[in-house]
């Protein structure tokens, strides 16, 4: 337990408020949508933990440095850690499809769970910034969900069946 609070109290995590909540608000929904997803403890507890390498956050944050890692698997598991990695650099390319077909061709399980994690977080935001805030419009929305295309194939039904709701509400 110690470690955490070191952790979080060395890089700040989550301390400033974006959109009109805290970041911490968002990461906590983020696995809630993954957990009604059915995804499995791993992918959901990536998906808290999604963002805490990011050292360019909006958030203010800066994020855990990632010769860290070994100590975020010691306080996750290896596999929810690389999970996590994996999503830190994903989340800033401009090319998913790239990405995916390099990192994820031999390894089906980590391309669904990052598939998953990318779109639940970017669906988790349409939800509270277009939904419940009115900050965007759904038409804004869908320009961040059109990135996302070359992901939705790898997804798991149970997402692609929300980011196709999303789609839907966008168009």
């Amino acid at each position: 337990m110690k470690l955490i609070k070191d952790i979080s109290t060395k890089y700040e995590i989550g301390r400033n408020k974006v959109y009109y909540r805290h970041h911490t608000a968002h990461l906590i929904q983020t696995g809630h949508l993954l957990k009604k997803a059915g995804c499995d403890m791993n992918v959901i507890n990536a998906g808290i933990l999604h963002s805490i390498y990011d050292s360019d956050s909006m958030y203010g944050n800066t994020g855990v440095p990632i010769k860290d890692r070994k100590n975020i698997a010691l306080i996750t598991n290896q596999q929810t850690e690389e999970l996590i990695y994996k999503y830190s650099i994903a989340h800033v390319s401009d090319d998913y499809e790239k990405i995916f077909i390099s990192e994820h061709a031999g390894d089906p399980y980590s391309a669904r769970a990052l598939a998953d994690i990318l779109i639940c977080d970017m669906i988790e935001q349409i939800i509270w910034c277009v939904e419940e805030k009115n900050i965007f419009t759904f038409t804004d929305a869908l320009e961040h969900l059109n990135k996302l295309l070359p992901v939705v194939s790898y997804a798991s039904d149970n997402v692609r069946n929300i980011f196709n709701l999303y789609i839907s509400k966008c168009e």
